[in-house]
């Protein structure tokens, strides 16, 4: 169920074992974490899955959602799930896996990200290159943060790119990490 100006409507849910939800309380847990802060933001969900991320930043008053997703289950049930709860919001929607050039690409068109939310699978999660990914010019903006959602036991990359962990909590199995920018930081250029 969604919280915020969609409150209690009901989400469908990918069938299978190709996606794993994050769960109603970490997610109500991750909103009350970031308070007001989802209000006005350019909001960045990478493995969006259904899609209850993005969604709850819709309903939280998020100015633009990106929502990036390449599984075949999990893109009919987000596609479904934008049309039933948020057909005319600021959702858009990217059908490609992560990092490939292309949706880097077609990320940037949307960026700065003010807010960034990522779930990749918790196997061989590639949190350094997103975070790596994320510290590109003029993908986030200069404040932004960045949540890992992580399996508890495993944890999550102190740093990475221009982003430091700064709290993390945990919820049954699994964990999130919170991130924002390093003082100071100045990006490598390319050789």
């Amino acid at each position: 169920m969604i919280g915020g100006s969609l409150r209690g409507r009901k989400l469908v849910a990918p069938r299978g074992e190709e996606v794993r939800p994050t769960a109603d309380r970490v997610r109500e847990a991750l909103f009350n974490i970031l308070g007001g802060s989802a209000e006005g933001a350019v909001f960045l969900d990478l493995f969006a899955g259904s899609g209850a991320i993005g969604i709850e930043a819709v309903s939280r008053g998020a100015a633009r959602v990106v929502l990036v997703e390449s599984g075949r289950t999990a893109l009919a049930a987000l596609e479904r799930n934008l049309r039933i709860l948020a057909p005319e919001g600021p959702a858009v929607l990217v059908r490609s896996p992560w990092p490939r050039a292309l949706a880097v690409q077609a990320l940037r068109t949307e960026a700065p990200f003010t807010i960034v939310f990522a779930d990749p699978p918790w196997e061989d999660a590639p949190f350094p290159s997103i975070l790596e990914s994320l510290s590109a010019p003029g993908v986030t903006a200069e404040d932004a943060r960045v949540i890992l959602e992580h399996e508890a036991r495993t944890g999550a990359p102190e740093r990475g790119g221009r982003f430091e962990r700064v709290r993390v909590a945990t919820y049954g199995r699994a964990g999130l990490a919170f991130y924002t920018p390093l003082s100071g930081w100045v990006a490598s250029s390319p050789a």
